[in-house]
């Protein structure tokens, strides 16, 4: 288990010059793996291009730091990518002059509303007590309306599960 480090913009996938095993040291070949943790530094914009759904998940501590360009990890068209946070993890920003941001939509660029396509998937998984702390944390997640609104939702416990499908409320 390790701390990763964005230190320049790119793909999450990119394992020679967006990933630092320091906090502001060179880029290698360190892309997170599965029981890493990583910290986007502020003025780095990162594209989450990965499928961790059959990972445990990243470990704690995960952080997206705010600045005067805020640092950014985005899902936008063109990719697929599954963010996924083990039991007891969290993903947080931090401010200074602006918070850490979190967005989906078609180009990621901040200032569009344009939603991710819907042949696109962008699935942020937090298991069991994982969380995001939204405090320090702007988010801007815009996705193409399905035809059929639906979620799905799971509680497991020893005696409880919650019905497969409920239906969303429209506006």
């Amino acid at each position: 288990m390790a701390t990763r480090y964005a230190v320049a913009s790119g793909s999450w996938s990119n394992a020679t010059s967006v990933w630092s095993d320091t906090d502001g040291g060179s880029a290698g070949s360190f892309v997170p793996v599965d029981g890493d943790s990583f910290v986007i530094s502020a003025g780095v914009s990162v594209l989450m291009d990965v499928d961790q759904s059959a990972w445990t998940g990243l470990a704690s501590g995960n952080t997206i730091r705010g600045g005067v360009t805020p640092g950014m990890l985005y899902f936008a068209n063109g990719t697929n990518g599954h963010l996924k946070f083990r039991t007891g993890a969290s993903l947080a920003g931090t401010i200074s002059t602006n918070r850490g941001r979190l967005l989906a939509n078609s180009d990621g660029s901040w200032a569009t509303s344009t939603p991710l396509q819907f042949s696109n998937k962008a699935i942020i998984e937090f298991i069991t007590t994982a969380k995001c702390a939204a405090t320090d944390l702007d988010i801007k997640l815009y996705a193409t309306h399905p035809s059929t609104k639906s979620v799905e939702v799971f509680y497991i416990s020893s005696s409880t599960r919650l019905p497969p499908q409920i239906p969303l409320l429209t506006q």
